[in-house]
């Protein structure tokens, strides 16, 4: 519920004190949006009225609580992709640009390949965020250099960038 809701609830709340021939004070009102106020507003109707139809008395906070309609839960079933990587020959790439990639020091995983994926980044909206990102992903991928996650994405931006990094192989083939 949000503050647009409060005078269903409090119309909720004064059905649910005359069906039960109590009255609720102003501070006690604030007690229970308080309690409820994060709640859906459908499952909180459904409630109060459980209460105003069972209860002797007003219900408390636990009665109301405890009114709600119970939800079952979602049954977990096996994790299945929806698509199958499989690793081709091709997907390796070239000894050249393996062997480069393998060579590519920190400052130069940060300068070509890392700092522009995060240079537009939405997440990450602080220059501090962005280098703690950068230095996340550079350690994974020392961590695992073979790993195809990181690898791939280094061996595209190397792609897109190799007239400049890699002058002297004339055509990689991937």
């Amino acid at each position: 519920m949000n503050d647009g809701d409060r005078l269903q609830f409090a119309a909720e709340m004064a059905r649910c004190s005359i069906a039960t021939q109590s009255e609720i004070s102003d501070e006690e009102m604030e007690v229970y949006w308080d309690r409820f106020k994060g709640a859906n507003l459908e499952d909180f109707t459904t409630a109060i009225r459980r209460c105003a139809d069972d209860c002797v008395r007003f219900p408390s906070v636990r009665d109301v609580r405890d009114a709600f309609p119970k939800r079952q839960p979602v049954p977990k079933e096996p994790y299945q992709p929806l698509i199958e990587v499989r690793e081709t020959e091709a997907d390796r790439g070239s000894d050249a640009l393996e062997s480069f990639i393998d060579n590519m020091t920190d400052a130069d995983l940060k300068e070509h390949v890392f700092a522009p994926m995060y240079k537009y980044s939405t997440v990450c909206t602080t220059d501090e965020q962005k280098n703690q990102a950068i230095n996340f992903c550079i350690a994974r991928f020392r961590a695992n250099p073979n790993g195809r996650m990181y690898r791939s994405v280094i061996r595209d931006e190397v792609w897109k960038l190799r007239e400049i990094l890699l002058p002297d192989v004339n055509e990689v083939k991937f």
